[in-house]
């Protein structure tokens, strides 16, 4: 970890707690998803969570590290699902009545 690069609110922290044993990294349970990152401390136990370096008290986060939102992947499976039926229904039509 470079301190250099840190924020004001990620300076406090580090000059406060030292260095995070573990750095933790969540997406944002939103439409927008945004980045979510938390230093873990283990002594005492203590959790740190930053957006855009900003420190949040209280953020409620994704495991799923996808920038997509759920609308969004269904929305990509679903066309994926298609496109593949159009090419399948395409080549089948193909083989069975062009050649």
């Amino acid at each position: 970890m470079d301190p250099s690069r840190f924020s004001p609110d990620e300076t406090t922290a580090f000059e406060k707690m030292g260095s995070p044993q573990y750095v933790r990294f969540y997406r944002k349970l939103d439409p927008d998803r945004e980045r979510v990152y938390e230093w873990v401390y283990t002594e005492p136990v203590l959790l740190i969570s930053f957006i855009d370096g900003k420190q949040v008290e209280y953020v409620v986060v994704d495991d799923n590290p996808s920038p997509l939102n759920d609308y969004q992947r269904k929305w990509l499976f679903w066309s994926g699902v298609t496109a593949g039926t159009v090419g399948g229904l395409g080549l089948l039509y193909y083989f069975l009545f062009m050649r």
